[in-house]
């Protein structure tokens, strides 16, 4: 259902001497906040389109430049969804990099915060090992560590010890210094998201109460498991999990419970985060090959 508003406002995206000027006039009128940009052909397009517009309430990203963004998008080409959304991302990263040379930090901070939305978007529907989606997570996690340096007190970067050798990476935002010690919050996303969204989500918030805020993303994953007869499983693949072949595992026992021989039919999935996906194949066994 497309959600439609009638209100009339003027909006100027970019408003200052270091950026180009978008001046955006609505008269009133009803403006659906999906219309073309609601794709039925690609709902997960849509779902991440949705969420962006719902970031606007905590300045992760302006209904304005979304609108406008979103307009320029051919939802049958990835490489537009990314090029429209990188762009944008790249406007607001140095928007926020001319606004710390004039000395203004707040203005700074706010324009990292939208871009660190906008290249997380802008990798959305690329594979982890794509070059699109290394660039622009590589540029998200650059904006974030810009919007930590000028946190007062200013943030850091945490490396957690983890099994395997590979340490779960953390940003830790201290509490302002007062006589008393100050409480502190552990977020841990959920998969699908990135520790990036808590900044804008929960670290405002967590500042102003005093409350020192280190937030991260787990490494489970919930993996649902379904075959056309309707019959479905969810396994939970944690980095124990996956290195036990659970999801072979998990594949062999909905095979046997839909009666079916081969594979070739059953699709593997992960949820929430909806771009990625896996295909099983019957290869002498079950094996799975992973795209996200």
């Amino acid at each position: 259902m497309a959600i439609r508003w009638s209100f009339h406002c003027a909006a100027r995206v970019g408003v200052a001497p270091w950026g180009g000027a978008l001046s955006i006039h609505y008269g009133k009128s009803a403006l659906d906040l999906l219309g073309s940009a609601s794709w039925p052909e690609r709902e997960d397009l849509s779902i991440e389109l949705l969420k962006l517009l719902g970031a606007a309430q905590a300045g992760g990203s302006t209904i304005a430049e979304c609108r406008v963004t979103a307009s320029r998008i051919d939802p049958s080409d990835d490489h537009s969804w990314y090029r429209e959304w990188k762009s944008i991302a790249d406007v607001n990263r140095e928007r926020g990099n001319a606004a710390l040379r004039e000395g203004h930090v707040l203005t700074a901070k706010s324009n990292w915060l939208r871009a660190v939305n906008y290249y997380r978007t802008a990798a959305f529907p690329f594979d982890r090992d794509d070059s699109h989606c290394r660039g622009a997570i590589d540029s998200m996690r650059q904006c974030a560590r810009d919007y930590l340096q000028c946190c007062d007190p200013r943030g850091e970067v945490l490396l957690i010890p983890w099994p395997g050798g590979y340490p779960l990476e953390a940003y830790f935002l201290p509490a302002a210094e007062t006589a008393r010690p100050s409480p502190a919050i552990i977020c841990m996303g959920e998969p699908g998201e990135r520790k990036e969204e808590f900044l804008h989500k929960v670290a405002r918030y967590a500042s102003e109460r005093g409350i020192a805020l280190a937030v991260g993303v787990a490494d489970c994953v919930p993996v649902f498991i379904a075959h056309p007869s309707g019959i479905v499983a969810l396994v939970h693949s944690g980095w124990r999990g996956t290195a036990g072949r659970i999801l072979e595992r998990g594949v062999e026992v909905l095979k046997r419970a839909a009666l079916v021989r081969s594979s070739r039919k059953l699709s593997v999935r992960d949820w929430p985060a909806a771009r990625s996906r896996m295909k099983s194949r019957d290869t002498k066994g079950v094996r799975l090959n992973c795209t996200w």
